[in-house]
């Protein structure tokens, strides 16, 4: 069953495969993610500064959520990026104080879909 919410366009290419390498290694371990093997499945728009990137892990499925200013809303989650039947929990990062991790250059320079916070998301329905 695909977590994505069939309302909204969802961006499958060849290109996404280098960011997705990056999320692989820079981002997903802080959520004790990353070991098992990751099947990329899209990603879609939320709005001009939020996108959600979704794949599965072993029998789950998630949503990876980058937002280059501050934390996502769990109701652009639920709202937009997921079937209605299907529920988001989040996932905590490993230091657990916060509810994301923020990834930022030395030199303080955004990159699109790099730097910034992202959350992640276990799907269940």
């Amino acid at each position: 069953m695909s977590t994505m919410n069939p309302d909204k366009e969802i961006i499958t290419s060849n290109k996404a495969n280098d960011i997705e390498t990056f999320y692989e290694i820079r981002v997903l371990p802080h959520f004790h993610l990353g070991k098992d093997t990751i099947r990329w499945q899209g990603h879609s728009e939320l709005d001009i500064d939020s996108s959600v990137h979704y794949f599965a892990q072993s029998s789950y499925e998630y949503i990876l959520a980058f937002q280059d200013h501050g934390e996502i809303r769990h109701s652009q989650i639920e709202g937009n990026a997921i079937a209605p039947y299907q529920t988001a929990v989040l996932q905590r990062p490993k230091n657990g104080d916060l509810p994301y991790v923020e990834i930022r250059r030395h030199d303080n320079k955004y990159i699109p879909d790099i730097t910034g916070y992202f959350m992640l998301f276990r799907v269940e329905t």
